[in-house]
């Protein structure tokens, strides 16, 4: 099964998890754009302060739901389980904010997006609501405090060229910036 590879092994994207491994720690917020069906999330989420979910996909988000509620249940709600927060909404551009149209050759299978940057072409299509990154982080509580470091895992299939310069006028005034 896939799961075996996102193991103790990590044969699935090594990279990305030697990232984590080397910038997050137990005082580090992440905030996890594209969680998919939970990889990342249930990772980072063992040893980082608080980690926090966001997945358009409905098929992966429902995934990623039950992956999360059966860690809650089967290691109770005083472990790194309950420091997970996960929520159905996408990451927008302030000028996208609002319900955003998402498209996937399969829902859930890692390769959903919005507008015409889908692989595979698009055969599922659903509404979600997008919210820009500042409202994202005023909704969840997370400020950017010097001792009290943010890192931002963004897998969203190419939104990112879109996404990250709207993030320049909201971290040009900010003295800590999140990594």
């Amino acid at each position: 099964p896939w799961w075996q590879n996102v193991d103790g092994n990590l044969s699935w994207e090594p990279e990305t998890f030697q990232i984590f491994r080397r910038y997050i720690t137990n005082k580090t917020t992440v905030v996890d754009f594209g969680t998919w069906i939970g990889p990342t999330l249930l990772f980072h989420a063992q040893f980082s302060k608080r980690s926090f979910g966001l997945e358009a996909d409905p098929v992966a988000y429902a995934t990623m739901q039950h992956n999360l509620e059966l860690n809650q249940r089967n290691l109770g709600s005083d472990t790194w389980a309950s420091r997970a927060v996960l929520e159905s909404i996408a990451v927008s551009t302030p000028d996208d904010a609002g319900q955003l149209t998402m498209q996937s050759a399969e829902a859930g299978n890692s390769g959903s997006g919005v507008g015409d940057r889908i692989m595979g072409g698009a055969q599922h299509q659903w509404t979600v609501n997008g919210y820009s990154l500042p409202y994202i982080f005023t909704n969840w509580g997370i400020e950017l405090l010097r001792d009290s470091p943010i890192f931002i895992k963004i897998d969203i299939e190419s939104y990112e060229c879109s996404l990250l310069p709207s993030f320049y006028d909201w971290f040009r005034d900010e003295p800590i910036l999140p990594t």
